[in-house]
Order: C-alpha cells, then sequence, then structure tokens
C-alpha cells in the first residue's frame, strides 16, 4: 500500500458536499475531519448523510479527530464527558470507515510525567480496544491541544507503558516548537500513524505564511525520504492553515501546487 493525499476540510455537514467534490477535482482521495467542541453539535443522522454523500464522489476519511478532550481531567466530570465523547466519536469514525482515530492524551496539571503516563494507559485502555475492533489506528497529538506528549521523550516514556499508540506527525509545528522535526521522523517514522503537510514561512523564527507544499521552509524531500525509509504508507493530510490558502480559490489553488509538489516524492 502507497501513501495517499488528502486534506483536512468537510467537517460541517453542511460543507462536506462542496468539500468532497472540490477533493475530486484536485486529484485528492481522502479527506480529514478533526473536530473540538463542535463535535458535540454532530449527530448521527448527519453522520449518515456525510458518509452518504463521500460515496458518491468516491472519497474516504483519512483520519478521525477530536481535539482538546481530556480523559485523565482530574476534574470528574470533564473526565467523564472525554471519554463519552471517544466512545461516540469512535463510533462516528468506524461509520465512515476512517484508518487512523485522532485523540489528545489529556492531561493532569501538578503530577509528574510519570503518573501522567501512567493515568492515561489506565483511562485509554478501553478506547484503544474499541478502535482496534473497529480496525483503526490511534494517534496522538504531540505539542499542543490536552496533551502532555510536549517532547520526544515524552512519547518515548509514554511508548514504554502504551507501546501500540502512534504519533500524528506535524513537522512544522515541531520546528516551530523549537525541536529537531527531522530527527523525530528518522528515529520514529515507524510509531508515524498520521501526517499533516503544513508548510510555513519563518521570519524571525515567526510563521509569517503557510503557502502551497514547496513554497516554503519545510524540505519536503527529506522528509518524505524518512518517511519512505520507515515504509509509512498512510495519508499524507494537507492543513490549510493560514490565509489568503485556506478558503476559496487560494485553497484549491494551495490543493493544486502542494499535490505536484509532493507527488515527485511519491509512488505511483
Amino acid at each position: 500500500m502507497s501513501m495517499t493525499l488528502g486534506f483536512l476540510g468537510g467537517k460541517d455537514p453542511a460543507h462536506t458536499e462542496s468539500t468532497a467534490a472540490l477533493a475530486r477535482d484536485c486529484g485528492y482521495s481522502q479527506l480529514e475531519f478533526d473536530y473540538w467542541r463542535d463535535f458535540e453539535q454532530l449527530d448521527a443522522a448527519a453522520v449518515k448523510a456525510q458518509k452518504k454523500t463521500l460515496k458518491k464522489h468516491g472519497i474516504g476519511i483519512s483520519a478521525y479527530g477530536l481535539w482538546g478532550y481530556n480523559p485523565i481531567a482530574g476534574d470528574e466530570a470533564e473526565r467523564k464527558h472525554a471519554h463519552k465523547i471517544i466512545e461516540r466519536g469512535t463510533g462516528f469514525a468506524e461509520n465512515l470507515g476512517a484508518r487512523v482515530m485522532v485523540l489528545s492524551t489529556g492531561d493532569r496539571a501538578g503530577e509528574p510525567l510519570g503518573r501522567r503516563i501512567q493515568l492515561f494507559a489506565e483511562a485509554i485502555a478501553p478506547h484503544l480496544r474499541r478502535i482496534r475492533e473497529a480496525g483503526m489506528e490511534a494517534a496522538f497529538y504531540a505539542l499542543h491541544g490536552a496533551t502532555f506528549l510536549n517532547d520526544l521523550a515524552a512519547y518515548e516514556r509514554t511508548w514504554e507503558v502504551v507501546p501500540e499508540i502512534k504519533m500524528k506527525y506535524d513537522p512544522a509545528n515541531w520546528l516551530q516548537a523549537g525541536h529537531d522535526y527531522l530527527d523525530v521522523l528518522r528515529r520514529y517514522g515507524n510509531r508515524i500513524g498520521h501526517v499533516h503537510i503544513k508548510e510555513a514561512i519563518f521570519v524571525d523564527r515567526r510563521v509569517v505564511s503557510q503557502p502551497p507544499a514547496g513554497m516554503g521552509d519545510m524540505p519536503w524531500g527529506k522528509i518524505m525520504t524518512f518517511l519512505h525509509e520507515h515504509r509509512y504508507d498512510g495519508c499524507l493530510s494537507l492543513e490549510p492553515h493560514m490565509n489568503p490558502w485556506r478558503t476559496g480559490e487560494g485553497l484549491k489553488m494551495n490543493l493544486v501546487l502542494s499535490k505536484r509538489h509532493l507527488e515527485q516524492f511519491m509512488m505511483p
């Protein structure tokens, strides 16, 4: 199985039709649905309609993400709510045929890392079983979004306890946070479950533009080298993140130009 191309968009049922049509017209085979609190306005009927729309356009779901929910929160009500959301979201992801479920570890202020990892291992175990039974992999956000996975060392310690979890890898996020994003990939590419493609132009360490892939400072050839060396066979999911490249004609240009650049590193 080879890498595929997708992008974030269409999660709002009102936009699924137009976004799936755009994906088809631009030669993308996958969409990614990521939700914050907006997930809580989604119901089973809307997901059923989304599935029908995706099938009509021949578009799959690469990943289904739930951002910012905290399954190890100190507050019991918040913790229970997070588990309820993860359970419900896993069902929706399975219904849509997603390959990867992307979640946050959650966090517990004031606790040492080892304790947070143990709380996470206990809390996530039933969800991992459910995700596995649904034919998906579980990948976890790095660096932000209700997580204690704030550096590579935290991942390494977590893998010692919960070895099956994967990383949702976004090289631009690692670079912006001051980490060696290529070293992360070189050493642990076999643990990458999902990849975000987010270009960036840096001026004085600030991101001033996020244009199509190949038009900024990210060395996609080097990144793709290590993905190939580790036989990554998942989706390269474009993340349109900054205007004028995220909506309308700018988004279409982003998709077309990014695809043209990335495909030179992909096997047909």
